[in-house]
């Protein structure tokens, strides 16, 4: 396992995959922070590239709309975890900043 280990960590230096993180954060989380202009988002939390939208508390909202997300994203192609009242955006740690800014303006 130590040598699986090493492996990985040679693999994220040589391929400059913390970099690529460090390059495309500011413009993913920015983006996501820009949705709470609308009444349904109540707070954006996240490190790095893993981001999740809050549903604002003061909200009724039916529990189909988490369903109903899920396939708009699915049907776009965008990966989205949906939990109790987040949905939680994990784009590969690989991606460019042109493929993520086309998956930002998709939301």
């Amino acid at each position: 396992s130590c040598v699986a280990a090493l492996k990985s960590i040679e693999i994220i230096e040589n391929e400059k995959i913390l970099e690529n993180v460090r390059n495309v954060m500011p413009y993913f989380q920015d983006h996501l922070k820009k949705l709470m202009k609308y009444e349904i988002v109540g707070d954006v939390r996240g490190m790095g590239l893993l981001i999740a939208l809050i549903k604002a508390d003061n909200l009724k909202v039916e529990r189909s709309l988490g369903s109903k997300i899920d396939e708009a994203c699915e049907e776009w192609g965008l990966i989205v975890r949906l939990l109790i009242n987040m949905a939680v955006f994990p784009p590969p740690l690989i991606i460019k900043l042109m493929k993520c800014l086309i998956f930002l303006n998709l939301l």
